[in-house]
């Protein structure tokens, strides 16, 4: 029996004046679980347009959809298997950040002016990012010594060196912000925070790691409104609204994990549904270094790929084809950001 509540709950980080946003709690009992998720909500009305970004960019990414307030379908695909919950890690008025676990844990951090996401690169100056993987990676190499110094085979010591330490490569950009600090959590995505006995999460206070952090980066962690953000570019996801042959209004969403894939499970389930059907379409691809999209609508029912698109982003604007793999029909495809 399903039974949906809806609970307005404070989630602050200090007291009311500091913090941003309400949190509207939307609770699912189902199946002896209780599914979780948010909605903000201006405390001010100062920053509505930006929080409505933020709720449709975690409904999009983990949802698959948009909901509204009234959708009594919310956990619609979310079976008696998987789970979903979210932890709030910080709520300001420059940030943000939290958790959205939905079979995947998302890591998410928000610009709370503008709506904006904030990936990790955006905090530091230009050659900074690297002194701080540096620092990251010192951290973890004395942790990785550790475990391996109560290792007696060899053969083994040697296997699990190479695992961990191709692991300290990977992963780097998962952050969330608590209290005054920065964590950097080393996870594919799965919260494993201590997969082979080791911590993987790696934690600076403010004040180690302020001569790295850009004017924009100070800004976020010191509550600072006025600074200018620049428009960054991000990396993990892109949101697109479009049309196919200039009549068929469509939205995708595509979420990388490396190399720039993404595929239709795991940790970067990516899909595109038609506006007025609102069927998730699940999708697989690719982008090379020029922003060349190959992207393949791939039918789980059947095991085949069904529809392709092609297309590139000019800096401005997506342009390319759509194709029924099975008929040979071609139409054109156009989109733009969906939060423009």
């Amino acid at each position: 029996m399903k039974k949906l509540l809806i609970l307005i709950s404070f989630i602050l980080t200090g007291f009311l004046s500091f913090s941003q946003a309400l949190v509207l709690n939307y609770s699912l009992e189902n199946n002896n679980k209780t599914l979780n998720f948010p909605e903000f909500i201006s405390l001010e009305g100062d920053n509505e347009a930006a929080l409505e970004a933020i709720n449709e960019y975690i409904q999009l990414q983990t949802l698959n959809k948009k909901i509204s307030k009234s959708d009594k379908y919310l956990f619609e695909d979310f079976t008696k298997e998987r789970t979903c919950d979210y932890e709030l890690y910080k709520n300001s008025k420059t940030i943000l950040s939290l958790k959205i676990d939905a079979g995947y844990s998302h890591y998410l951090n928000f610009n709370s002016q503008t709506g904006r996401i904030i990936e990790l690169s955006h905090l530091f100056k230009e050659n900074s990012i690297h002194e701080l993987y540096n620092l990251r990676k010192e951290v973890l190499e004395k942790r990785i010594e550790f475990k391996l110094s109560k290792i007696v085979d060899s053969q083994a010591k040697e296997e699990l060196r190479k695992s961990l330490y191709e692991r300290l490569d990977k992963y780097f950009q998962n952050f969330f912000i608590k209290d005054n600090s920065l964590c950097l959590f080393s996870s594919q995505g799965q919260d494993i925070r201590h997969e082979n006995n080791i911590n993987w999460t790696v934690s600076f206070q403010f004040s180690e790691i302020e001569n790295m952090l850009s004017e924009y980066g100070k800004a976020i962690f010191l509550g600072n409104t006025n600074i200018k953000e620049e428009k960054f570019e991000t990396s993990k996801a892109i949101f697109l609204k479009g049309f196919i042959a200039d009549r068929y209004p469509i939205t995708m969403v595509l979420n990388f994990s490396y190399d720039n894939k993404f595929r239709y499970y795991e940790i970067d389930e990516s899909y595109y549904w038609y506006d007025k059907v609102g069927q998730g379409l699940y999708l697989v691809g690719s982008r090379d270094t020029e922003n060349k999209y190959n992207v393949e609508m791939f039918d789980l029912g059947s095991r085949t790929i069904k529809e392709k698109f092609e297309f590139e982003f000019d800096g401005k604007k997506y342009e390319g084809v759509w194709k029924d793999l099975t008929s040979g029909k071609e139409l054109k495809f156009t989109a733009k950001s969906y939060f423009e």
